[in-house]
């Protein structure tokens, strides 16, 4: 919150080192983020957005990716991999909680919890906005989901759990 609003699509009142501690609970280990060219490593993530109904608009669940839109053509970005990366330390501190960045599109930043597959080359190419008809009006509180990726390993400890598809944070 109050940071890179230009540059947000959801806010949260988690810290981000909260988040990525829940994913490590779950017997997930971080890879490493990337930064500019270099690719992000780590298990595989879908992100969604829990929507609630709005309007003429019943509730739904969305992928992230559905939120925004290529700016010249008004097309949904397409499917993206997320990646479990982990955070660098800023000064001794997770730096995700410091930058209160939690997921990152483009790696700017290795501040993050989760990066997506995208690098810096596709940030000159490609101009997003959020999909207004999509989303409901600013404000609206909705729920972000974290699932690993189908077809992606499952570590242990989550797999003894009861149905790790359904687990979400």
């Amino acid at each position: 919150k109050g940071q890179k609003a230009h540059e947000t699509v959801v806010v949260f009142d988690a810290a981000p080192s909260e988040v990525h501690k829940a994913l490590e609970s779950l017997g997930l280990k971080p890879g490493k983020p990337g930064r500019g060219e270099i690719l992000g490593s780590g298990p595989e993530f879908e992100v969604l957005l829990d929507l609630p109904a709005a309007g003429k608009a019943p509730a739904r669940q969305i992928p992230i990716e559905s939120a925004l839109v290529e700016k010249r053509t008004g097309k949904p970005l397409p499917r993206v991999k997320w990646r479990f990366t982990g955070s660098a330390l800023k000064e001794g501190k997770f730096g995700a909680d410091v930058s209160g960045t939690l997921i990152a599109l483009y790696p700017v930043t290795d501040e993050v919890v989760l990066q997506s597959g995208l690098t810096m080359r596709e940030e000159g190419m490609i101009k997003l906005d959020t999909a207004k008809n999509v989303l409901p009006p600013e404000g609206t509180p909705a729920t972000l989901v974290l699932r690993v990726a189908s077809g992606a390993p499952v570590p242990p400890t989550a797999a003894a759990a009861p149905d790790p598809e359904k687990q979400v944070l």
